[in-house]
């Protein structure tokens, strides 16, 4: 019995024949790699597309600033007090766009109050809210502001809702908190400065 082992023509077409196969193989596994870093790319730039909108969502909220300003040697004299004070209340709402239902928790020796304010529109420099200020001085009355500033004993926080209907929390120690809605916000706010 003999074998046929074909013609040279057979011999070159199961050549390439086994050549494209090992071909194609290599071709899958580059594709399947190619595939994994495209899928590694996408879910990259998901993420940073997720970090862009919290940082976009939370941009307008980020730039409302409150503080107790005090002078020890000279009082201040500002509109809408009616005498010279040693401290008042700033805020800053560094925002192209207003911030509404704004609720200042202020917390002293005296008590604790809560003082609103409906809109508390852009500032181009930081303004005195004489309302919270005068507030303030009933909650400090009879004790050195400077002394209870510098061992933390008087706090400042705000619950308020941004131009996109979002609420938020700025509280004593300048976090930003999202809230779920007013409720929330004002008890958050409230929270924010009893621990």
């Amino acid at each position: 019995m003999s074998i046929d082992w074909g013609s040279v023509p057979d011999w070159l077409a199961g050549v390439g024949a086994v050549s494209a196969l090992g071909f194609a193989g290599v071709a899958a596994l580059a594709a399947v790699r190619s595939n994994r870093a495209q899928q590694l790319q996408v879910e990259s730039l998901r993420a940073e597309q997720r970090a862009g909108s919290e940082r976009e969502r939370r941009a307008e909220a980020t730039k409302l600033a409150l503080w107790v300003e005090f002078e020890e040697k000279e009082p201040l004299i500002f509109e809408g007090l009616p005498h010279s004070v040693s401290s008042v209340v700033r805020f800053s709402n560094a925002s192209s766009l207003p911030l509404y239902s704004v609720s200042i928790v202020m917390i002293g020796p005296e008590g604790a109050a809560r003082v609103p304010y409906n809109v508390l529109a852009p500032t181009s420099v930081p303004r005195v809210l004489p309302r919270a200020s005068r507030v303030l001085h009933t909650l400090v009355e009879g004790h050195d502001l400077g002394e209870l500033l510098a061992a933390g004993r008087v706090h400042l926080a705000c619950s308020f809702r941004d131009s996109s209907g979002l609420w938020w929390v700025r509280s004593h120690d300048g976090r930003l908190v999202e809230a779920r809605d007013q409720a929330d916000a004002e008890n958050l706010s409230g929270d924010a400065d009893r621990g």
